[in-house]
């Protein structure tokens, strides 16, 4: 996977994300064979498409290897918890001289809606340089909303689940942190006097600040 940094200063903690618009339909279909979808069925979705880019591109050919049942290349691994609905995609990126070593992960985990006619999914990205995370190009937290009746996922804007959140002016770095169990999730900004924590749950409608 090519890694390219930011150049530019994030002012926002969560990544505007596609609002869809009346004139367009960014929807997009869920296959599954059970009676209901799973997390794995939720991440085949995600990365299905052919133009998926180069942010998801490398996790979609090593997820297609993973379903198959044969060997991933080094340093890429997956944790798949059905059972909890969470899946997470490791990669360390080897150390070249006088270079940091470069880790990622992509997580992803969804809620029931109290409607019992949707679902909530989450994507989030991670990027560390020597364990210690950094806002890389593709870094960030997005929604989809997934329709029982449709079986379809569309992009949600974090903003209409109850989620608005702004770093404050001297955060250097932030991070997402999506959780296996459970319906919390965390925010972390690291300024230069401290780090600061913001969670958020989810509570069948929307997330409440912790």
């Amino acid at each position: 996977m090519k890694r390219i940094l930011f150049t530019a200063v994030l002012l926002l903690c969560t990544l505007p994300l596609l609002r869809a618009q009346e004139e367009e339909d960014w929807s997009f279909p869920v296959k599954y064979s059970g009676p209901r979808p799973t997390i794995t069925d939720f991440v085949s979705a995600i990365l299905s498409p052919e133009d998926i880019g180069e942010s998801l591109g490398e996790m979609s050919e090593n997820w297609d290897l993973y379903l198959a049942g044969k060997a991933l290349p080094a340093d890429h691994s997956f944790v798949v918890d059905t059972k909890n609905g969470y899946v997470r995609y490791d990669v360390t990126f080897p150390r070249e001289e006088g270079e940091y070593v470069y880790h990622d992960f992509i997580e992803f985990c969804y809620w029931n809606c109290a409607d019992g006619k949707h679902k909530v999914v989450a994507e989030n990205t991670v990027s560390t340089q020597d364990g210690e995370p950094f806002v890389g190009q593709y870094s960030g937290l997005s929604f989809f909303l997934y329709d029982n009746n449709t079986r379809k996922m569309t992009p949600i804007y974090s903003g209409d689940l109850g989620i608005d959140v702004e770093c404050p002016e001297d955060t250097e770095w932030f991070t997402h942190k999506l959780p296996q169990t459970g319906k919390t999730i965390e925010y972390l900004f690291h300024t230069p006097s401290g780090e600061t924590r913001r969670s958020f749950t989810w509570n069948g409608t929307k997330f409440v600040e912790d």
